[in-house]
């Protein structure tokens, strides 16, 4: 069990009649606290555990450190401490249950109405929330639940009483960091306060993806917006409008099934402005990460920095079509393994831009794919049957340089022929681009392109 509150550290403790403090020692006997405003009971054995209660009406502080899995917090423990407040300055109440065997959420921690942190992470034997605790805590600014309600939802019988803990979330107006685990995105209600969110670390699906490829689910503490999603194959994404709020801001994605198969189309038809790294794993729907045939040309994954795609059988393309100049423009790491429709990683088209001249078109794609290119510093491509080379680059474009790549694996790719394949060039003006997204053809495919001849693994632009 770890920290029971979090706050200021104790300083000067052994001056101060009104606080209690033991480090490193054995609690046998509990001794008169009715007028302790501070507890300490840091690297201590205590003896007996923890009292019903303790007559603490003027704590402000509370601090329980123990390495002891077994210790019990009684439901009344927190009863006669109405007043309990940590911190000097901000007048924040941390509670922090991370970690233990809590099976029962005390009823008593309503009363703690000025409580602004809440953790009850990794406690697996957590079974029952008690009705209107959540909503009752309104001053609530942190919420970390994750790995701990596993148990709840699978041994409650209805959903009805699932979104009925939930739904006291959208009471608590002034909630800005959340942390939670849930493992079927049906038990959400649609209404919830996730566009006010500052940060948020939310998996909802099947915990044991979460951390494979890539994906590292990071410390609860950190200030980031990660999102890890897999759902059930009956489940609609586009009926859970709280949840593509997140896709809007969110900066690590995890995505096992989703139901759908375009990603950016469908998810975030912005283009991901704030995400820095994407991961899609098991997936069998999702045919292009994006595809500008089918959308406007936008800046897309402009602060992206890692792409991970594993087990995407019916994967055809990464991105379909011509993408602007900040599109891609971050990317340092690219890992693709088991694609087997996957014929390239990118195709070069010319960027989208509004002249119509041949020269500025060239100066412009050449710049796109420059700073493109230069910021590559590790490509690793691995089980991909039908892949046959990882760029291609049009015949008139500049010098290839790849800057900054540190790191290139290339492993188990039976039709693989070169690093870089050069093709007919291919010309995307305004008026040809409405009709391609009206029609849905290309104007021009490698298969059109028979003058191309087999270059060596770097050909001489690279």
């Amino acid at each position: 069990m770890s920290h029971i509150i979090r706050g200021d550290a104790l300083s000067n403790a052994h001056k101060d009649h009104n606080i209690f403090a033991l480090r490193d020692g054995k609690l046998d006997d509990w001794p008169e606290l009715e007028k302790c405003t501070s507890i300490s009971i840091c690297n201590s054995d205590i003896i007996d555990g923890l009292p019903r209660f303790i007559n603490c009406p003027q704590l402000k502080f509370l601090q329980i450190d123990t390495s002891d899995p077994s210790l019990e917090i009684p439901e009344s423990f927190f009863r006669r401490m109405k007043n309990l407040t940590s911190g000097k300055v901000k007048k924040s109440t941390d509670l922090s249950f991370s970690g233990s065997q809590l099976q029962n959420l005390p009823v008593e921690l309503r009363y703690l109405d000025k409580l602004q942190l809440l953790d009850t992470s990794d406690c697996f034997e957590l079974k029952i929330i008690p009705p209107n605790l959540l909503s009752s805590l309104t001053c609530l600014e942190e919420l970390y639940i994750s790995k701990s309600l596993i148990k709840m939802f699978i041994e409650t019988n209805t959903n009805k009483d699932q979104n009925s803990f939930l739904f006291e979330l959208t009471n608590l107006h002034k909630l800005k960091v959340v942390n939670l685990s849930i493992p079927c995105l049906s038990s959400f209600p649609n209404q919830l306060f996730f566009d006010k969110l500052k940060y948020y670390k939310i998996e909802i699906g099947d915990f044991e993806m979460i951390s494979v490829g890539e994906f590292r689910m990071p410390n609860k503490y950190k200030e980031l917006k990660v999102l890890a999603l897999q759902l059930k194959d009956d489940t609609d994404i586009h009926s859970h409008k709280g949840i593509k709020l997140l896709f809007k801001t969110t900066q690590t994605l995890l995505l096992g099934k989703v139901g759908v198969q375009n990603v950016v189309n469908e998810l975030n038809i912005d283009g991901f402005q704030d995400l820095k790294h994407l991961s899609i794993i098991n997936n069998n729907d999702v045919k292009y990460v994006n595809s500008t045939y089918l959308s406007n040309c936008v800046n897309i994954f402009p602060n992206l920095e890692s792409l991970c795609l594993c087990n995407m059988m019916n994967l055809k393309m990464i991105c379909d079509g011509p993408i602007t100049l900040e599109s891609f423009a971050k990317l340092k790491t690219i890992k693709v393994e088991m694609c087997y429709q996957l014929g390239n990683l990118f195709s070069i088209y010319a960027t989208k831009i509004s002249t119509s001249t041949r020269t500025s078109e060239i100066f412009e794609r050449n710049s796109s794919m420059k700073k493109f290119l230069a910021s590559l510093e590790k490509i690793e491509v691995c089980e991909c049957k039908s892949l046959k080379e990882i760029f291609q680059i049009p015949m008139d474009c500049d010098k290839v340089e790849f800057l900054k790549l540190r790191t290139l694996t290339l492993q188990s790719l039976p039709l693989f022929t070169c690093f870089t394949k050069v093709r007919r060039s291919c010309w995307l003006h305004s008026a040809e681009t409405q009709t391609t997204n009206r029609d849905h053809t290309k104007i021009s495919t490698d298969e059109d392109d028979h003058s191309d001849t087999v270059p060596p693994l770097f050909g001489e632009l690279v």
